[in-house]
């Protein structure tokens, strides 16, 4: 009798432990989801926009040359805007990426640039989180002779 006492003791132990041990388990995911924050795209957008804006008119370039348009993401899930801008030779992309890169920065955000000698073009993305909100595509305006 007193073998099988111990035995449903034993069973009810574990049993108490697995319990215990899944409801931890349990909480520390829940903790770990709800720590997680969405980011939403659009969040961000509005102090990165001015950010930008403020740069441009920094360097000197006027507003209302820069065309705009939206770009949507390859998930099709959001979209960013794009502004265009065609500036002389002389133009320092290299000094507008500082400037930029240094008022990003105060937003959390970075800035990721190429250049495509053949176009003669310099992109710049603000990237946040992951995902990019904002770009400026610089053309060197073609000298006429």
């Amino acid at each position: 009798m007193r073998g099988k006492n111990r035995k449903a003791k034993n069973k009810v132990l574990l049993l108490a432990f697995v319990g215990v041990l899944t409801a931890s388990v349990s909480v520390g995911i829940i903790l770990y989801e709800s720590s997680k924050q969405e980011v939403s795209p659009t969040a961000a957008a509005p102090d990165l926009q001015t950010a930008v804006r403020q740069s441009l008119l920094k360097h000197g370039i006027d507003l209302k040359s820069v065309r705009t348009r939206q770009v949507k993401s390859s998930e099709g899930t959001f979209s960013r805007t794009e502004l265009r801008v065609t500036v002389p030779a002389t133009f320092s992309t290299l000094s507008f990426n500082y400037d930029l890169s240094r008022e990003v920065a105060l937003l959390g955000a970075t800035v990721v640039a190429t250049e495509k000698s053949e176009d003669k073009s310099v992109t710049m993305h603000v990237r946040k989180d992951g995902v990019i909100h904002q770009s400026v595509v610089f053309t060197i305006k073609k000298e006429t002779n």
